[in-house]
């Protein structure tokens, strides 16, 4: 009798056990093939150079991965400004964005050493510092809780008004914008007596139809982008600076991600960082040619106009010692870019 109820009871057992089996293999299966989306703040709009190239990264990277690992993509500035987005990466709600050299500052104020007036004249003496200061400035995003996938530059800076600015003078009662909280922008205007408007880069377009302000700065590809060569009527040639940028993602994000996604992860965003960079300098050059072909009129500023700006420039480069940057920063920067000369 003992015999047989030990069978009635296995009989009875048994499609349970093999119900709770496939379901543990299923739940495994489930998870050894988890998918994991990082999201993805960027300011630049859809269809844009830097969109088009995020969106091919996150087509690779699912390829690799096995659509594993993907991207989810907030773009043209859906997220709030580049705070706001700090913000939510702190808080949980981002897991990575891509920030100009504004927002960067926001965590490693040494990086704004690569936006300094007029401190590069050409694309091989920025790739030749950069290559040298990227492990002290990714060091330092990594003490903050943030890996740097890759740089992404926005390009060389020009002035864009709504009145020919040759000389110092003529910038007198133009109404400039400056991104709100920017320390060095401010410490240039403050020494060339502009009185800049400040304001969040979300808020430039609006301001610009409505007369707010007259003048904004940017690179070329960017101002197309944002539509702000659409409201003004003036170009000033020469370059003003150079204008970084990168993809963070949060260290504990980064961390978290399983090692062979990570890997994945990792060799992408080498390879599309790369392209984006020599996409959006070819753009930029495209970008002068279109804007001037739509009507907006170039504009040379006098030579001892330019020669006075650079001389603010350094004034100010050496002023943000000790606020944004160590002196020996600042020094190994100007060794550097002699160097690359």
């Amino acid at each position: 009798k003992g015999k047989f109820m030990f069978k009635l009871n296995f009989k009875k057992l048994l499609p349970i056990a093999l119900t709770g089996a496939m379901f543990f293999v299923s739940t495994m299966d489930n998870f050894a093939y988890a998918k994991t989306r990082i999201k993805c703040a960027v300011v630049a709009p859809k269809g844009s150079t830097w969109m088009n190239i995020l969106e091919e990264w996150d087509k690779d990277l699912k390829s690799k991965t096995n659509g594993g690992l993907s991207f989810k993509f907030y773009s043209s500035g859906s997220m709030g400004d580049e705070k706001q987005v700090l913000r939510k990466m702190r808080q949980g709600q981002l897991d990575a964005g891509a920030f100009t050299g504004v927002g960067l500052g926001e965590i490693v104020s040494e990086v704004r050493l690569m936006e300094l007036p007029f401190m590069f004249d050409s694309a091989n003496e920025v790739d030749y510092v950069l290559d040298n200061m990227e492990s002290t400035f990714n060091k330092k995003f990594e003490e903050k809780g943030y890996v740097n996938l890759g740089w992404a530059e926005t390009g060389f800076v020009y002035i864009f008004t709504n009145k020919p600015i040759k000389n110092v003078y003529d910038m007198k009662g133009v109404k400039m914008w400056m991104w709100e909280g920017d320390e060095l922008v401010q410490a240039i205007f403050k020494d060339l007596n502009l009185v800049p408007t400040p304001l969040n880069l979300t808020d430039v377009l609006t301001s610009l139809q409505t007369r707010l302000i007259d003048g904004v700065y940017g690179p070329p590809l960017g101002a197309m982008a944002l539509q702000w060569t659409s409201k003004v009527k003036y170009m000033v040639a020469q370059k003003m600076g150079y204008a970084t940028g990168a993809i963070l993602i949060s260290k504990k994000t980064y961390d978290s991600l399983d090692p062979t996604d990570r890997k994945a992860l990792n060799e992408t965003a080498k390879v599309y960082s790369q392209k984006l960079t020599r996409s959006v300098r070819a753009d930029n050059e495209k970008a002068k040619l279109s804007i001037k072909n739509n009507g907006i009129i170039f504009t040379e500023a006098a030579p001892a106009t330019v020669s006075m700006m650079k001389s603010v420039s350094s004034k100010v480069a050496d002023g943000l010692v000790g606020k944004l940057y160590s002196r020996d920063l600042l020094q190994k920067v100007r060794s550097l870019k002699q160097k690359a000369r």
